[in-house]
């Protein structure tokens, strides 16, 4: 049975407790509202914003207005916005559903879920926590390593991963690769 678009969680439990996607129209208004609260300054976002999109940039009045929540933003403004947020959290959007018609609540990124204040750390506090499992072998699973490669990979992508939206952009928008394809 596949339970991809079921509304369970694949394991043929309870339905799922989480949303994701890569789309910005998926993106609640309010958690989008909420993530660029916290990326000021305004001229910040205003410069982010224009060089990921290659678009006019949004104004400061129009961005405050957004982050006031006082109207329905227009369907530019809401792309832009949440173009950038997906730029910056490369998981996409991710979040644990709330109640019915509730706000959903955005997982953090493994940055943020760390008690390290830097990129060495976290990756130390990572590798602590695998070696911390592997004392007890007949416990450990066989995934200890492969789960600590791919969180010192999510790890790298959140600290040192490439901003896109700093890529310059075709005649059609879409960004020009740093690198051309060998042949």
């Amino acid at each position: 049975m596949n339970t991809h678009n079921s509304g369970q969680n694949g394991l043929g439990e309870s339905p799922a407790q989480y949303e994701r996607s890569h789309r910005w129209q998926d993106i609640p208004l309010d958690v989008l509202r909420a993530w660029c609260r916290k990326q000021r300054p305004l001229r910040a976002i205003v410069d982010a914003v224009a060089a990921l999109t290659g678009k006019k940039p949004l104004s400061p009045q129009t961005i405050a207005n957004f982050l006031a929540g006082d109207n329905q933003p227009n369907r530019a403004t809401t792309e832009q916005l949440a173009l950038y947020y997906l730029s910056k959290n490369p998981w996409g959007y991710v979040a644990e559903k709330g109640p019915p018609n509730g706000t959903p609540k955005p997982l953090p990124p493994l940055s943020e879920t760390l008690a390290s204040k830097d990129h060495a750390q976290a990756r130390a506090e990572i590798e602590k926590l695998v070696e911390l499992a592997k004392r007890f072998p007949d416990e450990v699973p066989a995934s200890a390593d492969r789960l600590r490669i791919w969180l010192e990979k999510m790890l790298d992508a959140e600290y040192t991963g490439e901003d896109l939206s700093k890529r310059p952009l075709d005649a059609d928008g879409n960004p020009i690769p740093n690198d051309s394809p060998e042949g």
